[in-house]
This record gives C-alpha cells, structure tokens and sequence, in this order.
C-alpha cells in the first residue's frame, strides 16, 4: 500500500494527460498544446493526495478499502468520460461540453433509444471496452514503472513537482482571466474535469438568466409605431475578417459582388466597427439584448421581441442555431417563439442553399439570416466550383505549405461568402428594402502568430485580427429614393466609431420602435448618437485604449470587381 500513492499519481497523470489531450480534435486555442501537460499533473496530484488522505498513514480494513472504493470510481468516471469524448469526437467531431449536456438531460426516452440502437453498436460497444481495458492496464504497468524509476532517480520527483507547479500557474492565471474578463472559453476546455463541472455550472446559471429573460420579454411594453414600409434584412455573419477582406485593402480579390455595390454607391462600408467578443454565443447575447454589459443580459427583452410586439413580423433563417433543448438563448423553444414568427428547422451543408430559403413577404418584414460565412474549418464552408485561390497565390517565403493551403481555403470561403450576400441581395433587389451585413466577430489567419481561429484573442498580443468587424449597408434605388433621410445618416455614420452591442438600437431606431429600450445615443444613425463612448471588449478592455494594434485597415481598396 506505501507503493500505491506514487503508482496512483503516475497512472493518473498519464490517463488525464490522454483524456485531456483529446481535446485537440476540435481544433482549440493552439496553447491547450503546452498548457495540458501542467494541468494533468496538477489534476493527478489532487486525486492522489485525497487517496492519501482517505488511505492514511497506516490503512486499517476500513480505510484500505475506502481507498480502493476512491480509486475504482475514479477510475471508471475517467474512462467513461474518456470514452464519451472519444465516441463525440469520432461520431459528431465534437466533445463533452454544456451543448452536449443539454441534448442528453433534454432528449426523451424513445430518441435516447433510437440514438443508441443507430451508433451504439454491439461492436463498437465490446471494442470499446476491451480497448479501455487494455488502455488501462497499459497505464497501471507504465506508472508502476515510472514510480520504481523514480525511487532511484531523483530528477524524477523533480519533473512531477515542475509539471505540478506549471499546472498550478496555469490554472491560477485561467481562474484569473475567467473572473476578469467573463471568459470561459479556456478553462472548460483544457481539461476533462473542469470542462465538465463548468458544463453543469454554466447550464444552471444560464437557466436562471433565461427564465429571468422570459418573463422580461413576456412584460415588455411598446408603443405601436409606424406600420413598417420597408424590408430590414440583417445578416450575421461568421469569422469575416476586415484585414481579409478587399473593402479593408486586402490584395486579393474575393469578393467581387460587394466592389461592384461600393461601385455603384449601393454600398455604404463602415470602416471602424469592432465586437465585444470573440466567441458567437456572447456576440448573439450582446448583439440582442440592449443593455450596457454582458452582465445586464437577462434584465432587458430582447431586441426581436420588441420590433413583434411594435407590429413587425421578424423571421430567421439560421446555419448555425436550431430551436432544441440547449439552455442557450438562442435556441430556447419558449423564447424563440416570443422573438421570431418562423425560423427553418434544419441546416444546409452550405450558406447558399440557406439562403434559396428566404422569400420575401408580401408585406414589410425584419428578416434575420445567420451564416456560417466562414468558421473553420474554412474548407467546409464552399462548394468545390468556388475553389478560386490555391496555395500558390500566397507568399512561400512567409508562409509555411500548411499556412498557404489554410489562407486559400479562408479566402475562398470569403469568395463564396460575397456570392451569398449576392443570392440575398438579388432577393431584395425590386423591394424597398435595406440590407444590414456585420460579422460575429473576425479571424486570426496567421496574422500576428503561427495560429488561424478565434475565441482566444486575449492570449495574442494584437486583439484586433479578432474583434475587428466588417460591417456594410446594401440598400436598393427603391429605399434610397423613398428615404433619403434615412440614406444620408447611413452615409454619414461610415467612419464613426462603432460596437456591434449598439446594433440592437440601431435596429430598433430604423423600425421606428417606441421604446424606453431605445438610447438614441447608441444609434449610429441618431443625431443624438454618442460616437465617444468607451468600447469595451473582452469585459473590461477599452478597445481604444489598447496598447498594442494592428495596422489600419484602408478604404476605399483598389480591387476591380471580377
């Protein structure tokens, strides 16, 4: 038993080294890589100090056997998470996470039967087990091993007690980031045990805010405004980035539709627009909700439900959200019906085919098209005929052959992005219509770092690749010949500083809403608007106070329309 303490903490290191490190097939910030190693240790250490403490110095019956009791449940919730995780991942591309929580606590007894009768096969199940068991057993002998070296090698301790520190730090500097910034990317995903405690943590709390949210928007009063006259089409998109984008000065030209608009003066592009987040569930919440900060989410109704209870009809075609039993907002059955009059029920391989959905009403109405636009992996989100750049257009003596191979798959992920915003356009063209385009938020593609993706802005010493936004105003001769007015603080608002959490007054400011909800001055194309308001991101980061930035994105670009 003396023995089993240094075997337990090496077993567990190794297993929670493993079971971490799956994580990796999700494509997660490229620091999990180099922060894993510490955590595991940090974690085994843990687990082996309360198998200390319920063992004791001198284990009688009944403390040895607690003990074994401990190490045997332990042992089995590491595996069937491990397993969970690695069935997700081959199955779904996907881990345990607060989504997956959701679908399991809100599925019924007769799909958790047809789930499990189609990919929970008798192979799949025995093949898994045995390779569990002989996964373990390899684990328990490698431990053994490492425990017998390290009682004649001391540097042995001194590697367990680095990794263990390294960990510590870590975690500390992740708690840290969490409690300052609201950040909750990192610390569920870096490790099977937080990741799943967060899980249950975060489904609690966002059912709370949710219910909250509910009955706010249940009891939201608005006065009838004007009968609406024109069509509002809002379209967010996904990981656009300006410094990719020849509106913003990038050299390659891959969005031919929006030149061709800027052109015609169709088109008005706003040059200065960031988001608050870097992550498309906080972007939705502090898009919709009109308050302040992410914190009074959950206090104000959300901006839809407003322009239905004003008399407008709003719809959402979505590629990335369906009404399920997730706790997100978004995706909340009772909420969806207080926000929306339809939605599509399932999604499109790609953003085209979303979009060959939406149909004009006969009357005025706001529609809201949510793209996958262009989230990794890049390569998934175009048809092959769009496939317009190769490797062989990008620098070979900056970028690596993987690098240029990535940025060809963005970029033409960006060409058949502008072809969608063409299918939306040509829909709208004949109606008196105005057509709002912004991103959730941008994207790293090798920018300031060996690194593409988003959702860890905060680790990079340049937060502008991921919170810079593109943002554009398509509107049709019929709109800008009915509504100069409107035409003309449009044009005006192209170079005032913007936050994408003003845009659920913009919105309600364009449809007329009477509204207590409504502060003129976080309208952009208000009189009263306040263009000097800090810019916060990240939760407490003045965006235009930053001490590092990128270069300035230029506009107009030269890019001829092809």
């Amino acid at each position: 038993m003396k023995e089993v303490p240094g075997v337990f903490f090496w077993q567990f290191f190794l297993l929670n080294l493993f079971s971490d490190y799956v994580i990796l097939g999700v494509n997660p910030p490229q620091t999990a890589f180099y922060f894993i190693p510490g955590l595991a240790a940090i974690t085994a250490w843990v687990e082996a100090l309360i198998f200390k403490a319920i063992a004791g110095r001198r284990p009688s019956g009944f403390r040895k056997g607690a003990a074994y009791v401990y190490y045997w449940l332990l042992l089995i919730v590491h595996n069937l998470l491990l397993f969970t995780d690695l069935f997700l991942l081959f199955q779904f591309n996907t881990v345990f996470s607060q989504q997956s929580l959701d679908l399991i606590l809100g599925t019924n007894p007769k799909e958790a039967e047809e789930f499990l009768v189609a990919y929970l096969t008798p192979q799949l199940l025995i093949g898994g087990i045995a390779a569990i068991v002989l996964f373990n057993c390899a684990l328990y002998f490698a431990g053994r091993a490492i425990a017998n070296f390290g009682r004649r090698h001391l540097w042995i301790h001194i590697v367990r007690y680095l990794f263990v520190l390294a960990g510590a730090a870590v975690l500390g500097y992740m708690v840290y980031g969490f409690v300052r910034y609201r950040h909750g990317a990192q610390i569920p995903t870096f490790t099977v045990p937080t990741r799943v405690a967060y899980s249950f943590i975060q489904r609690y709390a966002n059912n709370r805010r949710t219910e909250r949210l509910i009955e706010v928007c249940r009891n939201a009063q608005v006065e009838k405004g004007r009968t609406p006259d024109f069509d509002i089409v809002f379209v967010l998109g996904e990981s656009y980035s300006v410094y990719h984008s020849p509106l913003y000065g990038y050299n390659k030209p891959s969005t031919p539709n929006q030149t061709k608009w800027v052109a015609d003066s169709s088109l008005t592009v706003f040059t200065d627009v960031v988001t608050t987040e870097d992550w498309t569930q906080k972007v939705l919440t502090s898009i919709f909700c009109p308050g302040e900060s992410a914190a009074e989410f959950g206090n104000h109704p959300l901006f839809p439900v407003l322009l239905r209870k004003a008399g407008w009809p709003v719809r959402l075609y979505d590629n990335e959200f369906l009404v399920s039993a997730d706790s997100y907002f978004f995706s909340r059955p009772d909420l969806s019906e207080l926000m929306f009059d339809s939605r599509n029920d399932r999604f499109e391989k790609y953003d085209g085919d979303l979009v060959a959905k939406v149909q004009p009403t006969d009357s005025a109405a706001f529609t809201m098209i949510h793209l996958m636009g262009q989230h990794f992996q890049y390569v998934d989100r175009y048809p092959e005929s769009y496939a317009r750049f190769t490797a062989n257009d990008y620098d070979s003596e900056r970028f690596s052959a993987k690098q240029r191979e990535i940025l060809a798959h963005y970029d033409n992920a960006t060409y058949y992005n502008d072809a969608v915003l063409g299918q939306i356009v040509d829909k709208f063209a004949n109606r008196d219509a105005i057509v709002v385009y912004v991103s959730d938020h941008g994207e790293e593609i090798y920018d300031c770092r060996d690194y593409f993706g988003h959702g860890n802005a905060l680790s990079a010493d340049v937060i502008d690749y991921q919170l810079r936004v593109p943002m554009m105003i398509w509107t049709s001769e019929t709109f800008r010949r009915e509504h100069p007015g409107l035409q003309e603080a449009i044009d005006r608002a192209a170079g005032k500083r913007i936050s994408t959490n003003d845009l659920a007054h913009f919105f309600l400011d364009l449809a007329g809403v009477n509204t207590t909800e409504l502060y003129p001055a976080r309208s952009f194309i208000n009189d009263s608007y306040n263009p000097g308001r800090p810019r916060v991101v990240l939760n407490s980061i003045d965006f235009d106070r930053r001490a590092v930035k990128a270069p300035e994105p230029t506009f107009p670009a030269p890019v001829a329309a092809k």
